[in-house]
């Protein structure tokens, strides 16, 4: 999907600069890429964009802890699919449905966790995004 059916598909709450459009367009050509940007450019937004682009069918983010809640509100707000903030402890994660297209969690819950994931996303693509 190019960034003008992505932005017409889910219209964003503001207008991307053009900084932000150029680093789209990079990442969204390659399969693996690095964001490296300044605290408060704007990387969430453009990370999330360039994975609504890849239309894979699931999104792990990987962040510190206290990244999650502001990771899960963002999504939630542009009403993009199911999005699960997996975190809690070992029993309630063990309950949590993993058929979302978005799950985020800490660096530390996917390590402790990594073979319920794995063996969840075996066979789907997944686009993996660190934060």
């Amino acid at each position: 999907m190019t960034l003008d059916e992505v932005l017409k598909k889910h219209p964003l709450p503001f207008e991307l600069l053009p900084y932000q459009v150029t680093d789209i367009n990079l990442l969204a050509k390659y399969p693996r890429a690095l964001l490296n940007s300044c605290v408060g450019s704007g990387k969430t937004v453009e990370a999330t964009v360039v994975a609504l682009m890849r239309e894979v069918p699931a999104v792990l983010i990987l962040v510190p802890p206290i990244l999650i809640v502001q990771w899960e509100l963002w999504l939630k707000s542009l009403n993009i699919g199911k999005v699960l903030a997996y975190e809690g402890g070992p029993s309630a994660r063990e309950k949590m449905d993993l058929n979302v297209r978005w799950i985020i969690t800490s660096y530390g819950l996917f390590r402790n966790d990594f073979d319920r994931i794995f063996k969840h996303f075996v066979d789907t693509d997944v686009l993996t995004l660190v934060d």
